[in-house]
């Protein structure tokens, strides 16, 4: 189980507590409409200013939390409260919804198993403004490509509608990576059982030990990214409409 980065004992709420061995930051910036979309490289916060004051749609994707100085261009820029900055960046932080002035703040985590069975749990925290919105990987891995791709399809739903679709768009997205680490779990959990019931090694009961590991730190990212989402739907906020609560 990962700990949570904490900043020292005493400091003021908002301090962040970055690693230096924190992935490097990289940022993607679209701007769109129901007509034209365009992917701004590279971006700068002055140039994302200039976006946001077009009226357009803007999604701004930041990979990597290691780059503290952009963390906070962004959070000046976007008027992010401090304690809502503090979440994320100092990951882990258990799934969950705030809402803040003009704002919407979703904690998620989104799981990655490899090849060799090792199952990773990365965070993906989900701001939604008034026409932009703005989401934070833990890593690099880019698993919100799929969202990207929709929305370069002209005329899609997506694409006609407000930024809150968009964030329902990349939660679904969440949830949906969920189901084939489950899978490969399941996959792996019968094996398992065909190797026990021939013979009880020190490996096989290794192996079990293993996986049930890390069947408790799936139900620990879950349950509260469940009641997470439950809060968008049951209440009310002027960010998301009644559309995409349904």
């Amino acid at each position: 189980m990962r700990k949570m980065r904490k900043p020292p004992v005493g400091a003021r709420p908002g301090t962040l507590a970055i690693p230096s061995g924190a992935t490097k930051s990289v940022l993607r910036v679209l701007s769109y409409d129901e007509e034209t979309i365009e992917e701004h490289q590279p971006p700068n916060l002055g140039g994302i200013r200039q976006l946001k004051d077009t009226g357009r749609r803007l999604w701004v994707d930041v990979q990597g939390l290691g780059d503290e100085k952009l963390l906070r261009g962004l959070a000046e820029l976007f008027a992010i409260h401090p304690l809502a900055l503090e979440d994320v960046a100092n990951v882990p932080v258990r799934p969950k919804t705030e809402s803040y002035d003009r704002q919407l703040l979703v904690i998620a985590q989104i799981p990655r198993s490899t090849d060799d069975l090792e199952l990773s749990i990365r965070q993906v925290s989900v701001v939604i403004g008034q026409n932009y919105l703005l989401t934070f990987q833990e890593g690099s891995e880019n698993a919100l490509e799929p969202v990207r791709k929709r929305l370069e399809v002209q005329k899609s739903l997506m694409r006609k509608s407000s930024t809150d679709y968009l964030g329902y768009a990349v939660l679904d997205t969440i949830v949906d990576a969920y189901y084939p680490v489950v899978e490969i779990m399941g996959t792996r959990l019968e094996e398992l059982e065909e190797r026990v019931l021939a013979e009880a090694t020190p490996e096989t009961l290794r192996d079990l030990n293993s996986i049930k590991g890390q069947l408790l730190t799936l139900r620990r990212a879950i349950t509260p990214q469940r009641e997470a989402v439950n809060k968008l739907i049951r209440d009310e906020n002027e960010l998301v409409s009644q559309t995409v609560r349904t």
